[in-house]
């Protein structure tokens, strides 16, 4: 009876470690800018929490200007949950999605949202009260929803 019971409890744990790792971090919005930028886009890179990434925004920036498609994501700072958002380029355009995960407490899918963007920004600190966060703003004047 207990060596039927150890594979199930094996299983139950790589099955919840799985759902936290795909579910519970920023790997549903490098998978969402692969598949709208395509396998051949230029990758800019992941911006990790508190780094600067405007040599990845340039890099962006280059290849859509260029009419290459490209994608680049920056973590943001979430409370109880993963946030980021990412961009991508295709077809002459530039969208912006945003990644709101479950909370780390709660089962859930991430959610994700998509806009199309006029004109993308992105700056590596913002002021609040005269002092400077290291929070990254990645603005993006939205046109329309895709």
């Amino acid at each position: 009876m207990s060596r039927r019971i150890l594979p199930v409890c094996v299983g139950i744990v790589l099955a919840a470690g799985s759902y936290i790792v795909l579910w519970h971090s920023t790997a549903p919005l490098a998978l969402a800018l692969l598949v709208h930028a395509g396998p051949s886009s230029q990758d800019c890179g992941h911006v990790a929490l508190r780094s600067d990434g405007t040599a990845s925004f340039q890099c962006f920036v280059a290849a859509a200007t260029s009419g290459q498609p490209a994608r680049v994501s920056f973590a943001l700072q979430g409370i109880d949950s993963p946030v980021a958002v990412g961009l991508f380029s295709s077809n002459g355009s530039i969208s912006r999605i945003d990644l709101s995960g479950p909370a780390y407490f709660e089962a859930g899918l991430p959610r994700l949202r998509q806009v199309q963007c006029a004109s993308p920004a992105y700056a590596p600190s913002q002021t609040f009260q005269g002092v400077a966060i290291p929070v990254p703003v990645v603005a993006c004047n939205a046109t329309s929803a895709p």
